[in-house]
């Protein structure tokens, strides 16, 4: 896989394609370095640290699924088929990231984080899933303050409990789909 990588994007892609195909541990500097073709030294030039690093690919990987996400909710695609694509994508993604958020983030989610890539990421994906939400007829009644609720729980439940439990994403979702759509 060795590319001529010279930029700090290049980096990250290349840090992002060795944390989902052989893991994060991995994702080490010298294999970085290794398989990026830069010396150690190029890559401190762009990222003081390796935590520095991952926050750079978790920001970038998110972004990504964000724009995944964005695309699903403003398709032709019912909003059943909206919903469990959604899901599907956020697990997928997850699945890829190979453990980035638990490494980066030993501590649970805190409203706390306003400022953090991990908070505003968040925010963004609760405000697509307000809007499939707000596509269900069983909802038109709701105020804006309970849909974001609904929205803010629908995914904390998803993503948090998604960890604990096999195959709990497709079950889930048909759950959601029947409460809430």
């Amino acid at each position: 896989m060795r590319q001529n990588v010279c930029t700090k994007e290049s980096i990250i892609d290349v840090a992002e394609s060795i944390i989902k195909e052989q893991g994060l541990e991995s994702c080490t500097i010298r294999t970085l370095a290794k398989e990026a073709n830069v010396a150690v030294g190029t890559l401190y030039n762009y990222f003081p640290s390796h935590k520095d690093l991952l926050e750079a690919v978790f920001e970038q990987s998110w972004g990504k699924t964000i724009i995944n996400l964005r695309d699903i909710v403003f398709s032709k695609n019912t909003t059943d088929e909206k919903i469990i694509t959604f899901f599907k994508i956020i697990d997928q993604d997850i699945k890829d990231r190979n453990g980035i958020g638990r490494a980066l983030f030993d501590q649970p989610f805190n409203i706390n984080e306003i400022e953090s890539t991990r908070y505003k990421s968040f925010i963004k994906i609760r405000d697509f899933m307000i809007s499939l939400l707000k596509e269900s007829s069983n909802n038109n009644t709701l105020s804006d303050e309970i849909l974001v609720m609904n929205a803010t729980w629908i995914l904390l439940g998803h993503i948090g409990l998604k960890h604990t439990y096999d195959n709990f994403s497709n079950g889930f979702s048909k759950e959601v789909l029947k409460r809430f759509f």
